[in-house]
C-alpha cells in the first residue's frame, strides 16, 4: 500500500526582515501539526520540486518520516548550514490517511516489530531474546507508531499477563 502526499521546499534568508516574518509563521504553522523539526546535516532532497506528489511506502512506519523509492523524507526537516541566516527545509502535507496509518498501525518498543490493531496486547517475538530483562517487559505493550510519550510500568493485571510467557520463552531459549 502507498498513500501520495506533497512535498514543500522552502528557502529564507531571516537577516530580511520580510523572510524572517515569513519564516516565523511558517513554523508556527507547521509545529501545530508536526511533532517536532528534524535538523540535518545536508540539505533537503534537491532532486525533488517544490509540490512534487510522493508515493509513501507504508510496509514499516515512523513516527516522523517516510520512506519513498530510495528516498527518505521528514514530515518536517531543515538543513543546518554554517550562515545561521539561512533556513532550507521541506515539509509534508500531513494527511488524513497518514494519520489513520500512524494511529492503526501498532509498534513493539523493545523490537520495533508492526502489527494492525486488531492484533493489539503485548509483542510476542522477543519474548525469548537473551537480552531482555524483567524489567523491560513493559516495553512489550505494543502502541501506535503516533505514540511517543514514555512508558508507564506494568498493571498488576498486564503483568500477570506477559509475564508467565516471558518465563516459558526464556526457559525454552536456555534449555536449546
Amino acid at each position: 500500500m502507498v498513500i501520495k502526499t506533497t512535498i514543500h521546499k522552502y528557502r529564507f534568508n531571516i537577516s530580511k526582515e520580510e523572510d524572517k516574518r515569513s519564516y516565523k509563521e511558517l513554523c508556527k504553522r507547521l509545529k501545530r501539526s508536526r511533532k517536532k523539526l528534524v535538523f540535518l546535516d545536508y540539505s533537503p532532497p534537491s532532486d525533488l520540486e517544490d509540490g512534487a506528489i510522493l508515493e509513501l511506502e507504508t510496509e514499516f512506519l515512523f513516527d516522523n518520516q517516510w520512506n519513498t523509492k530510495g528516498l527518505r523524507v521528514f514530515d518536517w526537516a531543515e538543513g543546518l548550514f554554517p550562515n545561521k541566516n539561512i533556513k532550507e527545509g521541506c515539509y509534508l502535507e500531513i494527511n488524513d490517511e497518514m494519520i489513520h496509518i500512524r494511529n492503526t498501525t501498532l509498534k513493539c518498543q523493545y523490537c520495533g516489530k508492526q502489527k494492525t490493531c486488531e492484533e493489539s496486547g503485548f509483542c510476542d517475538s522477543c519474548l525469548g531474546s537473551p537480552l531482555l530483562k524483567k524489567k523491560d517487559l513493559h516495553l512489550l505493550r505494543m502502541l501506535p507508531i503516533s505514540h511517543t510519550k514514555p512508558q508507564k510500568d506494568l498493571s498488576k493485571k498486564e503483568l500477570a499477563f506477559i509475564l508467565p510467557k516471558y518465563t516459558h520463552c526464556q526457559t525454552q531459549r536456555k534449555k536449546s
